[in-house]
């Protein structure tokens, strides 16, 4: 038993000092090395970033620059820390839906089957059960170039054309003015 007690301070105090040793290898954009901070402002820190709160929010909670929470929170035993607070946080909560998960499909289906409920929302969950059971369809998108094939084909012609005709010189009047046409508005129109 007193083992058992032993072992989860041990390891802490491992992490901790791999995460202090950590630390000591980060320095900030100007060179200069982090200022050392104390356990509990570190675990307060993974502990904020645990939660999802921005940097520069922990760094505004705490009173120490957003920079170096920063640089903190990209150390390797720092992200470690993090996780694993995570998965902590998170467990009790994964194992509260896991045994709600009868229910649900439960009233799913109860939905589906009743005659009471709106036509919409019947199907909605039978739906959701569908995708639960069989996953959801996979879409097909079909992409169709046939414009982009008549626009080339179209270019390809009038290269022809314009390689095949003879140079013709410019009108000597100025009354005359010729519009350059887009060769793309006949096609797009």
């Amino acid at each position: 038993m007193a083992d058992k007690m032993i072992l989860p301070t041990e390891h802490r105090k491992r992490r901790i000092l791999e995460i202090e040793q950590d630390l000591k290898n980060y320095k900030n954009q100007d060179g200069s090395v982090l200022p050392e901070y104390n356990q509990a402002i570190i675990q307060m820190i993974c502990q904020l970033a645990a939660f999802a709160v921005p940097p520069q929010k922990i760094a505004n909670k705490i009173g120490i620059p957003g920079r170096n929470v920063k640089l903190i929170l990209s150390a390797v035993s720092i992200k470690r820390e993090v996780y694993r607070l995570q998965e902590d946080l998170f467990k009790e909560s994964k194992q509260v839906f896991q045994q709600m998960l009868p229910d649900a499909v439960d009233i799913t289906y109860k939905i589906m089957r009743s005659p009471k409920s709106k036509e919409a929302s019947r199907i909605e969950a039978a739906k959701m059960i569908m995708d639960r059971a069989l996953g959801k369809p996979v879409q097909h998108i079909e992409q169709s170039t046939t414009l982009l094939k008549d626009v080339l084909q179209q270019l390809n012609v009038r290269n022809e054309t314009i390689e095949e005709a003879s140079i013709v010189p410019e009108a000597s009047s100025p009354e005359v003015k010729t519009e350059a046409s887009d060769p793309l508005d006949e096609i797009l129109l």
